[in-house]
């Protein structure tokens, strides 16, 4: 009986002791997730470009990305230190890469920065650059004559540029006066290229000269050429400067360059020398006076009898449909070749045939009977007696 006591207290000690410690509790953590930070790297998918102007470039930024996060850009591009317009370039963003979309219109180097501020880590600075060459605008050549004879006071002197690029081009005459002063003035350039210039005061020349036409072309690239031309003065043989000589040249001391008018073929129509409106009174040269021609006659054709009976100026062949002018038309004048130049009418012409009645018709009435025996010579005309 005394053991039990003794085990009972043994084994309270050992209890104590932890030889038979209580029951451990185990804690179970759930998986955690691991967080990674947010990171961001780039590059360029190509370095130093070279294009032209007006062609469209493309670069772009990769991007690689770990983590979750976001970025954004500030960009800008420049040529000879400053910003090119908006409108010249574009930039977008996507997740993966960033695009930028340039339109060079003039050539040199374009620098290209684009600041990338992540939403956690440093900022990355990426730069490039575009080099947009010079473009060839080839050459610059000009089409002139290598004299000219001055025959008037006046010379039209023509010519031709001839450029890629007409538009960039200018031109410029060089005229040199009796007194070594030297004339100069910008020459027009048409759409083909081609220029017209008027040399004026001719006729008070006593020597030849020599113009220069010069010519520059190019936006970028300049080039320019230029050309002598010799100008011929002769003896001054068109006295009021209308553009004919003298010898051809029926007012030749008329209206002319001081009236600020030159012979042309609206206002002078023969050539004569004498203007149409006001000095010339034969405008054809037919021959016949403005105020009896009745025709504007092939400039070169005169006027005679033989070829123009009534004198109106209209050639009978080919514009006359009257030719003895008495009002009859030839298709029902039985006289073409009879009196000019009289009225037909009922009190000279009663039967209006194109005969007159004293001189040429012996049957007044054409009844188809003599006036001789007509015992009605103007009685009801133009019907046959049976």
């Amino acid at each position: 009986m005394a053991k039990k006591p003794f085990i009972a207290v043994f084994l309270s000690l050992l209890m104590f002791s932890g030889c038979f410690g209580a029951e451990s509790e185990t804690e179970v953590d759930d998986d955690q997730v691991v967080v990674i930070p947010y990171s961001i790297s780039a590059s360029w998918d190509k370095q130093s470009v070279t294009g032209e102007i007006g062609e469209i470039l493309e670069l772009s930024i990769l991007l690689e990305t770990t983590g979750e996060g976001t970025f954004s850009i500030d960009s800008d591009i420049k040529l000879e230190n400053e910003s090119i317009s908006s409108s010249d370039w574009s930039i977008n963003t996507k997740p993966t890469y960033i695009s930028i979309i340039l339109l060079p219109n003039t050539p040199g180097i374009y620098e290209i920065d684009v600041k990338i501020s992540p939403s956690e880590g440093d900022e990355i600075t990426m730069s490039n650059t575009v080099d947009i060459l010079v473009p060839d605008e080839g050459t610059t050549s000009l089409v002139a004559p290598q004299y000219l004879v001055v025959e008037s006071s006046m010379l039209v002197l023509q010519g031709k540029v001839l450029h890629e690029s007409l538009n960039t081009c200018l031109a410029q005459i060089d005229v040199p006066e009796e007194d070594s002063t030297v004339n100069s003035n910008s020459l027009t350039i048409q759409s083909d290229g081609s220029f017209t210039s008027i040399l004026t005061d001719l006729d008070l020349r006593t020597e030849s000269f020599v113009v220069t036409i010069s010519a520059q072309c190019g936006q970028y690239t300049l080039s320019e050429d230029y050309r002598n031309i010799t100008i011929i003065v002769e003896a001054n043989n068109d006295i009021d400067g209308d553009g004919i000589t003298d010898e051809l040249d029926l007012c030749p001391e008329g209206v002319g360059e001081s009236d600020g008018w030159a012979s042309n073929l609206p206002s002078d129509a023969d050539q004569d020398g004498c203007r149409d409106f006001d000095e010339d009174l034969d405008d054809d040269n037919d021959g016949i006076l403005d105020s009896n021609d009745g025709c504007v006659s092939t400039i070169g054709w005169l006027s005679t009898l033989e070829n123009d009976r009534d004198q109106d100026g209209c050639h009978d062949d080919s514009n006359d449909e009257d030719d003895d002018g008495d009002g009859i038309p030839d298709v029902d004048d039985s006289c073409l070749n009879g009196e000019v130049n009289w009225p037909a009418n009922l009190y000279n012409d009663w039967d209006q045939d194109g005969c007159n009645d004293l001189l040429e018709d012996l049957d007044d009435d054409n009844d188809g009977e003599n006036d001789s025996t007509d015992v009605c010579p103007r009685g009801r005309s133009n019907w046959q007696y049976e």
